[in-house]
């Protein structure tokens, strides 16, 4: 698979979850949003990236002033920057899967008892912040962050007695779905409603022409990977990690 392909699903990903300020220094996508998320709070290496020594005190210097410590985020088809890093003293964190499904070979989904919005209603960002509790940072970011999505979205949710079970959204980038913030009730985990959700969205974008979907789902995380795998996202793009300068060296 050539990499003008991941990096147009890199592309999306950003584009499903946009930072609220966005810097391009020496090629590093540099994204700060506030909060603790490290996805929109790091420098993103892009096709353009040049050596981190002539860019890691620009870098630096830009989080500095945002209060943000210093983050790199790599994709595994550039190891050249990743062997850079090390050198420098960066060290690894956080790595996490980039998954590719055909939309073409997805299952029917029953949509009874889900509630889809192209717009983040009060009720789902409510249910969002009781499954993942925020700091009030975070939620601020988190809200700036679902209100710059400039692209066709679609919210889904389950709902049962009022009370929203399992939730997660999509965004439609270049032919793309891109599936974000999923998150179950942990009581009610186990009963395949995320797959449910996330299925539902992955109908939705195949009824507006989309043949692809993927998501990011770290590589620790077990239940979601084996979720992700029976709704079709069988297919590995690449790898992200974050690095972190523990030791940094001239």
């Amino acid at each position: 698979m050539k990499n003008t392909h991941l990096w147009r699903v890199e592309t999306a990903c950003w584009t499903a979850c946009p930072s609220a300020e966005d810097k391009m220094i020496g090629g590093w996508l540099c994204r700060a949003s506030g909060g603790e998320t490290r996805r929109t709070n790091s420098a993103n290496a892009t096709l353009e990236s040049c050596s981190i020594r002539d860019v890691v005190g620009l870098v630096a210097k830009f989080y500095d002033h945002r209060d943000q410590p210093l983050l790199f985020r790599t994709v595994s088809f550039m190891p050249e920057v990743e062997q850079e890093l090390a050198a420098k003293g960066f060290q690894p964190e956080g790595e996490t899967h980039t998954l590719q499904a055909d939309l073409s070979k997805a299952s029917a989904i029953d949509l009874s008892g889900i509630e889809l919005h192209s717009n983040p209603s009060d009720e789902w960002i409510a249910g969002k912040l009781r499954l993942s509790p925020m700091s009030p940072l975070q939620e601020t970011a988190y809200r700036t962050m679902l209100a710059r999505i400039s692209v066709p979205a679609c919210f889904a949710r389950i709902v049962e007695k009022g009370k929203g079970l399992s939730l997660a959204y999509g965004a439609l980038v270049d032919g793309i779905l891109v599936i974000e913030s999923v998150v179950t009730d942990p009581a009610h985990r186990g009963k395949g409603l995320a797959g449910k959700v996330v299925g539902s969205l992955m109908t939705w974008a195949a009824g507006k022409g989309a043949t692809l979907s993927c998501l990011q789902v770290e590589a620790a995380n077990a239940p979601a990977l084996s979720l992700y795998k029976k709704l079709g996202y069988e297919t590995e793009l690449y790898r992200y990690r974050y690095w972190r300068a523990l030791c940094r060296k001239s």
